[in-house]
C-alpha cells in the first residue's frame, strides 16, 4: 500500500456557489528548481528568497513536489519524484482567501517562520499551523 505523508499547502479555500476554486488559485508555468517545495512562497512565477517577503504574492499547492525540510529545502529522503529541475511546467498556486499551512509554505533559502506576507493577507490568506506527526510501527 503507497502512503503519502507530505503535508497539505492550503487548508481550506472560500467556496463560491459556482464551484471549484478558481477564486482562490490560479495555474502558471514555473521553472522547477532544486528548492522548490509543496508550499513554495512565490514572487509571480519564481520561488520567492526571504528577501523578497513584501513582493510574495501566491503559494505553489501541488503535492507533486516534496515537502519542506530544513532551510527551505526538500525534507531529507523527499526528491522530485514527479518532475527534474529545469522542466517548466504548468502548477496551481494559491492567489487569494485561502488558509496557508504554516508549516508547510517555504521560502527557497529558509523555512516560513511567521513573517507578515504583505501581498498575500491583503488578499485574504490567512496562515495556521496543521502539523500532524505520524507513528507508523
Amino acid at each position: 500500500m503507497s502512503i503519502s505523508n507530505r503535508g497539505q499547502a492550503i487548508l481550506a479555500g472560500v467556496g463560491t456557489e459556482f464551484g471549484g476554486n478558481g477564486y482562490t488559485h490560479e495555474t502558471i508555468e514555473v521553472v522547477v528548481t532544486d528548492t522548490m517545495c509543496n508550499g513554495s512562497l512565490l514572487v509571480g512565477s519564481v520561488e520567492a528568497a526571504v528577501a523578497d517577503i513584501a513582493t510574495v504574492d501566491g503559494i505553489l499547492d501541488d503535492p507533486k513536489f516534496p515537502m519542506v525540510g530544513t532551510a527551505g529545502a526538500p525534507e531529507v529522503g523527499q526528491s522530485l519524484d514527479f518532475f527534474s529541475v529545469g522542466d517548466t511546467v504548468m502548477v496551481r498556486v494559491a492567489k487569494n482567501n485561502v488558509i496557508a499551512n504554516s508549516d508547510v509554505i517555504n521560502f527557497s533559502d529558509a523555512n516560513y517562520d511567521g513573517e507578515t506576507l504583505t501581498i498575500l493577507e491583503g488578499k485574504g490568506v490567512k496562515t495556521q499551523s496543521a502539523s500532524t506527526v505520524f507513528d507508523y510501527k
